[in-house]
């Protein structure tokens, strides 16, 4: 199975965001716990979210046929291409989904707040 086309899509985003970053950032704090590293706390916090935001990208851009590879990806230059424009309509996601919630639940006339 490719992860990319996984279903569902919010238990995918949860493993890619929550379950494979914690898994790592859990080995990653006991080797520096080990070796003493300072603000072992706050380097973990800021790693953890780090990685969590780069699975999001990673699989959004996934699901858009870049960073891939074998018969199913581009030319790695092609990607390079690709890769601002991804990462716009990556920062768009939630502002979007926010916006269309809003406008369904603005056309809605039981919704309306009229003041006479």
């Amino acid at each position: 199975m490719i992860l990319r086309d996984a279903e569902p899509q919010w238990l995918t985003g949860i493993f890619l965001t929550v379950a494979m970053p914690v898994t790592f950032q859990v080995l990653e704090y006991l080797l520096h716990w080990f070796r003493g590293t300072p603000h072992l706390r706050i380097a973990t916090i800021v790693s953890l979210v780090v990685s969590a935001v780069s699975a999001l990208f990673n699989w959004y851009a996934m699901r858009r046929g870049t960073l891939l590879v074998g018969g199913e990806g581009g030319s790695f230059g092609g990607d390079l291409s690709r890769l601002p424009r991804l990462l716009l309509g990556f920062l768009a996601v939630l502002p979007r989904k926010i916006a269309r919630k809003l406008k369904s639940y603005s056309s809605k006339p039981e919704n309306w707040n009229h003041v006479w």
